[in-house]
């Protein structure tokens, strides 16, 4: 049965690179059918068993509505993906449009309700936050402009959510076909209780399998040692979601690596349950 990314068109230049993305990423890691909505309004919802998540787009999401199936249609097509245009499952009494949360990843870009002047490298829009926060599929943000990642880079500090992230990475490289190296900052475990929670789960043996190279960051800092990650990697990390809203990505090790590396990056969020 195949898997449904879920794609959010944007009509203008910002989400042609985007749905360029999403094809990309269909195609690489195969199995995958891309499903595409062409918002009506700048609201929507989006059902998850954690809660509803309201999504504030933009007023770019919904203007050259009479153009966007025809522009996204045309990127498609060549690509050989199958594809679909999302039918919202229900329209709530305050008349806005509910998504199903049934789906095995989602593309987002940094920011989908800010003013479009602060999308950049750095800022995460709290909508977006809300939506990692809980999804229980990841989330696949997308850099600025489009440049086939030919790699996963894995990030694992220690932490349950890290190895979690490691597995989704494993997966990712396993079906794209592509390396895989682990990244560690040996700051809030030791290398020896990383070590031992990559054996014990299993984790280990699967690196092993694949070839995947453990990079173990023993010194400097983090965001000096971010240079090594390879720029045409696609980055997978995890996002903590024991703190307060605002600190879900900010004032986190998250948050310094969306910050500093301009690559694509996949979220596993504290309530992601799916595996790709």
């Amino acid at each position: 049965m195949a898997r449904k990314m879920l794609h959010i068109f944007r009509n203008n230049p910002l989400g042609r690179e985007n749905l360029i993305q999403s094809i990309s990423f269909c195609r690489k890691v195969g199995n995958l059918e891309l499903w595409l909505y062409y918002p009506e309004h700048t609201q929507c919802l989006i059902a998850f068993d954690s809660g509803v998540v309201t999504l504030d787009l933009d007023a770019t999401y919904t203007r050259f509505r009479e153009t966007a199936e025809r522009h996204a249609l045309e990127l498609l097509a060549g690509s050989g993906l199958v594809s679909h245009k999302v039918t919202p499952s229900k329209f709530t009494s305050q008349n806005l449009e509910e998504l199903s949360g049934e789906w095995d990843i989602m593309l987002c870009p940094r920011v989908i309700s800010e003013s479009m002047s602060r999308i950049g490298i750095g800022h995460i829009g709290r909508r977006v936050r809300a939506l990692v926060k809980a999804s229980d599929f990841p989330i696949f943000i997308a850099s600025p402009c489009e440049r086939p990642w030919q790699s996963i880079a894995a990030f694992f500090g220690g932490s349950d959510l890290g190895l979690r992230a490691v597995r989704q990475g494993l997966s990712l490289a396993e079906q794209a076909s592509v390396p895989l190296s682990v990244f560690t900052q040996l700051e809030d475990a030791t290398e020896r209780e990383c070590r031992e929670k990559l054996e014990k789960s299993g984790v280990m043996e699967r690196m092993s399998q694949l070839r995947a190279d453990w990079v173990i960051w023993r010194n400097g800092s983090m965001e000096a040692n971010l240079y090594d990650v390879p720029r045409d990697a696609l980055v997978v990390a995890g996002a903590a979601g024991d703190s307060a809203m605002h600190e879900l990505l900010f004032g986190s090790k998250l948050e310094l690596i969306q910050r500093t590396l301009p690559n694509p990056l996949v979220i596993v969020g504290p309530s992601c349950k799916k595996l790709l």
